[in-house]
């Protein structure tokens, strides 16, 4: 909101998380060398001027190239349900052992294709967190959320799940990316369901993350072909497949899937 100063001129605050212009000592204003702040620097600034409308148009814009910068970004961070108990690591390892037996002939099939069982959850949505300040912002709604709805939904105690059957991402058997496990409340409900859907609302809300589907599709990654190259990598979303996506070598999971089944 543009204010009136008592000099009869308007300004707005404004916070920009990550760029801004400098003149270091050796380059003189004429020759201006851009300087761009890290992820953790929080610029602050008041855009002063003698019309209203022009200082409103002009953090608009700003407004809109930091949201444009934002969405360019591979995220930084992602909200998950973790997966990684002991007996669910086991049954994981058990499955990776049985298609490396039976199915390591297969076009493209190889251990690295395979999650980190550490590393397995299910992925309620992606984030750009820029700096501190925004990371403390997640954290906080986060702990918001478990006040205002989780803890209701649930009642207070534990949510008992089941990790049963594998599904692919695409169309086609014989050309997979991304091998999924499916998962399913114990009780029949969908209170699981149920939280991950508010919880991304509440974050797309706030401006954490991007909307990209209307209900979240829980699911828990067990292979996936970017981790052939990285095998630190996590799911890649829309904004950062481009080019990778294309480079990926998918594997024929027709076999893996009858596996799965026995």
């Amino acid at each position: 909101m543009a204010s009136l100063t008592p000099g009869h001129s308007f300004t707005t605050p404004l916070e920009c998380p990550f760029f801004t212009t400098a003149y270091p000592d050796s380059i003189k204003p004429g020759h201006p060398l851009p300087w761009i702040c890290g992820p953790s620097t929080l610029w602050r600034e008041m855009i002063t001027g003698q019309h209203r409308n022009g200082i409103i148009s002009a953090r608009t814009r700003i407004d809109v190239l930091v949201e444009t910068f934002r969405k360019k970004q591979p995220f930084t961070h992602f909200l998950s349900f973790a997966l990684n108990q002991a007996a669910i690591q086991e049954k994981f390892l058990q499955f990776k052992k049985e298609v490396l037996e039976k199915c390591s002939n297969d076009n493209g099939v190889s251990s690295s294709l395979f999650q980190n069982p550490a590393k397995l959850h299910l992925t309620i949505g992606t984030l750009v967190l820029l700096n501190e300040q925004e990371i403390k912002k997640a954290q906080e709604l986060l702990q918001k959320c478990k006040e205002d709805f989780i803890d209701t939904i649930t009642g207070g105690k534990p949510l008992t799940i089941e990790v049963a059957g594998v599904e692919y991402m695409n169309d086609d058997p014989a050309m997979i990316d991304v091998l999924y496990a499916k998962v399913y409340m114990k009780d029949g409900s969908n209170k699981l369901q149920l939280i991950a859907d508010r919880l991304m609302d509440q974050f797309v809300t706030s401006g954490l993350m991007m909307k990209e589907w209307d209900r979240v599709k829980l699911h828990a990654t067990v292979m996936n072909t970017v981790f052939r190259k990285d095998p630190s990598a996590e799911e890649k979303n829309n904004r950062t497949a481009g080019k990778a996506f294309k480079e990926r070598e998918s594997f024929d999971g027709r076999k893996i899937l009858k596996v799965s089944m026995q």
